[in-house]
């Protein structure tokens, strides 16, 4: 069993908890990360067990301890049910520089819960982490990612190039344009 570091940090918006991915989140993971059309823009296989899903819950676990990442569970308030993920990582310390990442459950998709959650996320990132600039990689075709990232003031990076990903495009926000 892999220990979460107490001073993991506890988000609360209106509607959500940001909070640890816990292994009694299995079943919700397990749907998120089989669901093809969730993870369509998502680089990973498909999830084809419950015992993936907790693989991959383990795994965010074992890097949150670590401090790789910060990736926090997006749950209703309300149930405490886990409906998605965003978090941070490709930390580049002496830069103060992250990537975000995120992904929510398709029901729950298109009422504004995601953005609720990105604000919490961006003003942590900027005012408690004491971040510079946030980036975003992504799949050019993925529409709605792009349009959240544009909500908050996100630019495209015309000079990026993945040479594996030739599809990639970049995003990035700035403290100084945040807010």
């Amino acid at each position: 069993m892999i220990i979460v570091p107490a001073d993991f940090p506890l988000i609360e918006t209106e509607r959500l908890n940001l909070r640890c991915v816990r292994e009694n989140d299995v079943d919700a993971v397990y749907y998120l990360r089989s669901h093809k059309k969730n993870m369509q823009y998502i680089d990973r296989p498909l999830a084809q067990s419950r015992t993936d899903a907790l693989s991959h819950i383990q795994k965010l676990l074992k890097g949150i301890a670590e401090k790789l990442w910060v990736n926090w569970a997006v749950a209703e308030k309300e149930s405490d049910e886990l409906i998605g993920f965003i978090g941070f990582w490709n930390f580049q310390q002496e830069l103060r520089e992250v990537e975000i990442g995120y992904e929510l459950h398709p029901d729950f998709q298109g009422k504004g819960i995601m953005s609720e959650a990105a604000n919490a996320v961006l003003t942590y990132g900027f005012e408690k982490m004491n971040l510079k600039t946030i980036n975003a990689h992504l799949e050019r075709e993925n529409n709605k990612s792009v349009a959240l990232l544009e909500r908050f003031s996100f630019k495209y990076d015309p000079s990026f190039k993945d040479e594996e990903e030739e599809n990639l495009i970049k995003y990035y926000l700035t403290k100084a344009v945040y807010r």
